[in-house]
C-alpha cells in the first residue's frame, strides 16, 4: 500500500469519530433540555414520604405530578393537588421548597 494511502484512511477514520462524537454530544444536549423543560413546566416526579394520604396513596409511592391542567381550570373536589407550605407554615419551620400533596376536600 502506498504510505499516503493510509494516512488519508487514517484522516477518515478519525473524521468519522469526530463526526460520531460530536453527534452523541448533540443528542445528549438535546435530552438534557427536554428533560429540564419536562420537568419544570410539564410534569414531575413525586414520591409519598408520610401515611397522610391512606388509604389511597401509601408511604413510598411514587407518582408524577401533571403541572398543566390547573392552568386552565380550578382544582375541584377529589383532585390530589401538590402545592407549597404556605406561610403561616413557613414560618413555624417547614422549608419553603416542601411540596404538600393532599386531597380538596374543602368547598367555598
Amino acid at each position: 500500500m502506498i504510505p499516503h494511502e493510509s494516512d488519508a484512511k487514517e484522516e477518515r477514520a478519525s473524521l468519522k469519530l469526530l463526526r460520531s462524537w460530536q453527534e452523541n454530544l448533540i443528542l445528549i444536549a438535546i435530552a438534557l433540555c427536554l428533560a429540564f423543560l419536562i420537568r419544570t413546566f410539564i410534569a414531575e416526579p413525586r414520591y409519598i414520604p408520610s401515611d397522610s394520604m391512606l388509604p389511597t396513596l401509601h408511604t413510598g409511592d411514587r407518582l408524577v405530578v401533571e403541572k398543566i391542567s390547573y392552568h386552565f381550570h380550578p382544582p375541584i373536589t377529589g383532585d390530589i393537588i401538590v402545592f407549597q407550605p404556605p406561610a403561616e407554615l413557613q414560618r413555624r419551620g417547614y422549608p419553603k421548597d416542601q411540596a404538600f400533596i393532599k386531597r380538596v376536600i374543602g368547598q367555598p
